[in-house]
């Protein structure tokens, strides 16, 4: 006989093992993918004001090394001509033919745009010069180059070990702006007068500027635009860009970029950042690059979309492996669990079928174990009864017999 299964009390209002088991695993799984997708978007990609300064720095970076392999280029091409034989002693003594001589095949060979020697006696006495139109020009006249503040340290000193000296000035035979290198001429530790290299602005900018990836901006001393890249030097975008004497101060005296106000041209929005002109020890002036507002796209915006799309399903597997997990784990625990109730309505004939190896398996079997245990005794109880029954029931009819004989005479 089947007895009423006894469900446990408060068992109709708990949780199921399936909710417990699987609830906090997927709890956390959200969680996890949430803060992943913030980290990604918010911290790796970063925002887009953040990354165009980035890009600035890195756009200033590259101008000011860029004009320190144009002052090794000076150097190089300097000391290539000073050690031309017989040009230095033909300077020193203002032998004007002998290095006119001497020297225009070496300024031809050395592929640079203006070449001054000087004497030590602060003459020049030779000056050669390619124009905007690439045509040769020879100065004869005295520009004044041996007054420059990097020409007169050396004349002065007449050291023929002193450092290069650089600096960015404007040349009084064609009013173009040049970068200069000084560098002393020597032989056997003589002082034998100065050569100056210099390549135009007007030169230097759009090569430095495809390397950049940036337009440039060279200033003067006053705060006044010399050079850009960007436009084509009208007053519109001189009054753009031109800065006050304080605001030259301020970047030449900085120790990086100096991020200067976004403007409008020509229907543009651009971000500009100043930065000093710094050849080895020497600040020479100032400069600045300049990005459009758009060069760099918002990454994060545009490819959040794709990182939640990928963080979801990464969550929908993950929780698709938490559920087949979790039901290695359920499955044998109802079952164990049904089993129980069926014996507890009184068949014993009911067995739990798990063959695991693990804990459960372990719990199944043992269980197993014990309802066969207890079906045994319980067919062991069951034959004493009926005995004990057969037992009674001859009692009883023996009693019966026994009275019916007595009350009979």
């Amino acid at each position: 006989m089947a007895l009423p299964v006894v469900v446990p009390k408060g068992a109709s209002g708990c949780m199921s093992l399936r909710l417990k088991v699987a609830l906090p695993f997927v709890i956390l799984t959200l969680v996890v993918s949430v803060i992943g997708v913030y980290v990604v978007t918010r911290l790796v990609t970063g925002t887009l004001s953040e990354r165009l300064t980035n890009q600035l720095l890195e756009s200033g970076r590259v101008v000011s090394d860029s004009f320190v392999r144009q002052e090794s280029a000076h150097v190089g091409a300097a000391r290539i001509i000073s050690f031309t034989e017989g040009l230095a002693i033909a300077l020193k003594n203002e032998d004007h033919e002998t290095v006119l001589r001497l020297a225009r095949p070496a300024f031809s060979a050395a592929a640079i745009e203006n070449l001054i020697l000087i004497s030590p006696r602060g003459n020049e006495v030779a000056h050669f010069l390619i124009d905007a139109n690439g045509d040769f020009i020879q100065v004869d006249l005295d520009t004044g180059a041996s007054r420059s503040p990097i020409v007169a340290p050396f004349l002065m000193n007449r050291n023929p070990e002193e450092a290069p000296r650089r600096g960015l000035g404007a040349n009084l035979v064609n009013d173009e702006t040049y970068y200069y290198t000084a560098l002393p001429v020597t032989v056997d530790g003589e002082f034998n007068g100065v050569i100056v290299i210099g390549t135009s602005i007007r030169t230097i900018l759009p090569a430095f500027k495809t390397v950049a990836l940036a337009d440039i901006v060279i200033y003067g001393a006053n705060g006044q635009v010399i050079a850009t890249t960007l436009g084509t030097m009208d007053e519109t975008i001189l009054e753009v860009l031109d800065i006050t004497e304080a605001q030259y101060m301020e970047a030449i005296q900085a120790e990086e970029i100096v991020s200067g106000d976004n403007f409008n041209y020509s229907g543009r929005e651009y971000t500009l950042g100043r930065s000093p002109l710094q050849i080895g020890n020497d600040r020479i002036g100032v400069f600045a690059v300049i990005l459009p507002a758009d060069f760099v796209v918002d990454f994060a915006s545009s490819n959040r979309t794709t990182y939640i799309i990928v963080f979801t399903i990464l969550t929908l597997a993950v929780i698709t492996i938490g559920y087949f997990v979790s039901r290695m784990i359920i499955v044998p625990l109802y079952s164990l669990v049904n089993t129980s109730l069926a014996i507890a309505g009184g068949d014993l004939e009911r067995r739990t079928g798990i063959t695991s190896k693990d804990e459960i398996g372990t719990l199944a079997t043992t269980f197993d174990d014990m309802t066969t245990k207890l079906q045994e005794r319980t067919i062991q109880l069951e034959k004493a009864n009926e005995t004990l029954k057969q037992i009674d029931k001859t009692k009883t009819n023996f009693i019966q017999i026994s009275a019916h004989e007595l009350r009979t005479p």
